[in-house]
């Protein structure tokens, strides 16, 4: 399920996981900029729940190595 905004892309929904909250800050703010729908999580457990969570609508999950 794709929502298309005014600018003609598709919005995607999109879980940041890093434990940095400079980094999750920094990367959020540059992908709803860009009119996506942006989750974030500070650990594996937590980017795990939520992508259970959000089930069919998570196409995306951006890690580092340690998450």
């Amino acid at each position: 399920m794709n929502a298309v905004p005014p600018h003609g892309k598709a919005v995607r929904h999109i879980i940041v996981a890093d434990e940095d909250p400079v980094v999750v800050a920094f990367i959020i703010q540059l992908l709803r900029q860009d009119g996506h729908a942006v989750f974030h999580a500070y650990d594996a457990m937590s980017a795990t729940q939520l992508a259970s969570a959000l089930h069919d609508l998570c196409d995306l999950l951006i890690s580092n190595t340690r998450v």
